[in-house]
C-alpha cells in the first residue's frame, strides 16, 4: 500500500529503442517491460515513473496498458536536430501535470545544446510545485566520460536548477541515464551533485545524491586478503 503523505519517483531505462535500434524490441522484451512497470506502478506504489529509450509508438503501447488512474507525459519528441526520448508515467490522484520547457542553451557554432528537460507537477496533497529534470545523455560510444561536452550539458543543468531552487520555493529533483559514473567531474563538479548530506546542508547549491552509496560495495570480496589499519 502506498504511504500518506509520501510520493514515491522512479526511473528506469526500458532499453526498447536504443538510438540504432528504434522499434524493434522484440515481444518477449515488450511483455517484460509491460511486467516491469506493473509491478512498480501496482505492487511498489511508484506514483512517479520516469522512463527512457522510448519512441512515441511505445509510449503509445505503454499508455494502452495503463489503468485510469495513471498518465503519461510524452517527452520523446525531436527538436531540431536532438532526438529526446523520455516520457514520464504518474499518478493522477497524486500530482497534475503543469507543464514542461527544454533545458538547452545556444552554442557560439550557432547550434543548440539541449541538457535536458523540465517537468512541473502540483502536488495535489500540499499544492506546492514538484520540479523535475529529466535528463538523457549521450552513451560514451560517442561521448566519452568527462568529455567538455558533459561538461557542458552539467553546467546548464546546475544554471537551470539553481535558478528553479532560488525563484521560487520550489521542490526540485534531478533524474536521469547521464553515462556517468557519480564522481565524474561533469556530475560532481558541474552538476553539483554530492553524497555528502551534510556538506549539501551547509551549500545550498548543491544537490543530494541519495544513490551513490548504492553503487559502493560495503564489504570486500570473500577471496581478498586486503585488510585496513
Amino acid at each position: 500500500m502506498r504511504k500518506p503523505g509520501r510520493i514515491t519517483l522512479g526511473w528506469w531505462n526500458t532499453s526498447l529503442s536504443p538510438k540504432t535500434k528504434e522499434n524493434q524490441a522484440t515481444e518477449e522484451h515488450k511483455l517484460y517491460v509491460a511486467f516491469v512497470l506493473f509491478r512498480l506502478l501496482n505492487e511498489r506504489w511508484v506514483d512517479v515513473l520516469c522512463l527512457c529509450e522510448v519512441t512515441p509508438d511505445d509510449i503509445e503501447n505503454i499508455s494502452d496498458a495503463l489503468g485510469d488512474e495513471f498518465k503519461i507525459y510524452n517527452g520523446a519528441f525531436r527538436e531540431k536536430r536532438k532526438k529526446f526520448d523520455i516520457c514520464i508515467i504518474y499518478r493522477m490522484q497524486i500530482v497534475e501535470f503543469l507543464g514542461s520547457s527544454l533545458v538547452s542553451k545556444p552554442h557560439h557554432s550557432g547550434t543548440t545544446v539541449y541538457a535536458g528537460q523540465k517537468v512541473e507537477f502540483n502536488i495535489n496533497e500540499t499544492d506546492e510545485t514538484l520540479v523535475l529534470f529529466i535528463a538523457h545523455w549521450s552513451s560514451r560510444l560517442y561521448d566519452y566520460a568527462d568529455s567538455p561536452n558533459k561538461a557542458h550539458l552539467g553546467m546548464i543543468l546546475q544554471s537551470a536548477v539553481h535558478e528553479c531552487i532560488t525563484s521560487r520555493n520550489n521542490k526540485v529533483i534531478v533524474l536521469g541515464d547521464f553515462n556517468e559514473e557519480p564522481f565524474n567531474e561533469s556530475i560532481s563538479h558541474h552538476l553539483g551533485a554530492s553524497r555528502d548530506i551534510a556538506l549539501v546542508k551547509k551549500k545550498p547549491g548543491l544537490l543530494y545524491n541519495p544513490f551513490w552509496r548504492h553503487m559502493m560495495y560495503s564489504a570486500l570480496h570473500p577471496n581478498s586478503d586486503t585488510t585496513f589499519i
